[in-house]
């Protein structure tokens, strides 16, 4: 794998994160989606038909776009079953780390409560008490 290759797999996961912080209600990067589009025309992604199974995504190319194709059918796939709204990135800026929103309602904000969830509690409180003491 070359620079470029590292290049387009960076654009790749990055789209996916803007995405992913736009279903966590974070507003949407459009260059970084723009990017992830990109990819997926490079990736030839097409439907496969084959006798006994049901259609699917499949990516057309092989090497780093190939693998990258086969990713993005499988957010697609997840947008098409249902998945894909409780797939989230944590909105914490020094984390970002996409996760699975099992929460009943679909109102997981962090990836952990333990750990990114109570940091931000910790720093909204600290905050509020310096306000006060002004």
């Amino acid at each position: 794998m070359g620079p470029a290759d590292l290049r387009r797999a960076v654009e790749v996961r990055e789209g996916l994160r803007a995405l992913l912080l736009g279903n966590n209600g974070l507003p949407l990067d459009e260059r970084k989606v723009g990017q992830l589009d990109a990819a997926a025309g490079r990736a030839g992604i097409r439907v496969r038909f084959r006798p006994g199974e049901e259609p699917r995504l499949e990516a057309g190319r092989e090497g780093i776009d190939g693998a990258l194709g086969r990713l993005l059918a499988i957010a697609a796939a997840a947008a098409e079953n249902g998945t894909w709204e409780r797939l989230k990135a944590c909105p914490r800026e020094d984390c970002e780390w996409a996760f699975y929103d099992r929460s009943k309602n679909r109102s997981g904000r962090w990836c952990r409560m333990e750990d990114c969830g109570t940091a931000e509690k910790m720093r909204r409180y600290v905050i509020r008490r310096a306000a006060k003491k002004q």
